[in-house]
């Protein structure tokens, strides 16, 4: 399940009998979700009701069962302990900062430094390929860094960076997730244009989904007509879903006209 389904599931599962229903039996109906869902799941339902700004419970306490699903049902406890770090800062001087500050060893690293960390070691040279647990660890961290502190400094690059290794790293799904979120949270970067770019590219080159690569790549050029990619957006768009050989007719076709 990506962030965005999660996030639908969760408007459709706790707040469509709103007022039938008091927060506290919403907090027991996530509760009850949560205990029973994958770790996947859990995490990515916890993530969307922290960015939708819910109220079935307090964002902090929403953090803390962040953390422990990956505690216990991810097995990693190194995102584990960046939700706690992010605990701290988005919630200073609270029982939830408080709670954090006493799972955290002596002498961590910064959050942000701890990322970066993760970033530099993904790819494994002695493997020649991306080490799965680290892919995994780095991209929560970033995740429940962007979710926690939506306003840091720092947020910015590091969600465009985890989608860009979430596509590298052939996750898909995840890629196109932070690349939309990237989009809503930060729609005046320079890169809004590349993240809504690479959204249409995915759904292209990678999914085989030209209906939504084609809605995509229309939608960049009528927001983005003179980017350095709208040419190549033009181009894609052109020759969506066509093979190799059919695009190599098409050239040719064109050049015998030409002459």
């Amino acid at each position: 399940m990506t962030l965005l389904s999660a996030l639908l599931l969760g408007a459709t599962v706790w707040t469509s009998s709103c007022s039938r229903r008091s927060t506290a039996e919403h907090a027991a109906s996530l509760e009850k979700f949560i205990a029973q869902a994958d770790a996947q799941t859990a995490a990515d339902t916890l993530v969307a009701l922290l960015r939708s700004g819910s109220t079935i419970k307090p964002a902090s306490e929403l953090a803390l069962q962040l953390a422990t699903v990956y505690a216990e049902k991810a097995k990693d406890p190194e995102s584990e302990l960046s939700v706690y770090q992010a605990i701290i800062s988005a919630f200073p001087n609270t029982d939830a900062a408080r709670i954090a500050a006493g799972k955290l060893p002596d002498s961590i690293p910064s959050l942000t430094k701890r990322i970066s960390q993760m970033q530099d070691k993904i790819y494994d040279p002695t493997k020649l390929m991306a080490d799965p647990a680290l892919v995994s660890s780095y991209l929560r961290s970033s995740i429940a860094y962007a979710a926690l502190l939506p306003k840091d400094a720092a947020t910015e690059q590091i969600l465009y960076k985890a989608a860009e290794n979430a596509y590298y790293t052939q996750q898909f799904e995840q890629a196109l997730t932070l690349y939309q979120w990237f989009e809503t949270a930060f729609p005046l970067s320079i890169k809004a244009s590349q993240a809504l770019f690479m959204r249409a590219f995915i759904y292209d080159e990678n999914l085989q989904q030209y209906e939504k690569a084609g809605q995509l790549y229309q939608a960049f050029l009528q927001k983005y007509p003179s980017d350095e990619f709208a040419d190549d957006a033009a181009t894609l768009l052109e020759n969506l879903g066509k093979t190799p050989e059919e695009m190599i007719q098409m050239l040719e076709d064109r050049k015998q006209l030409n002459q």
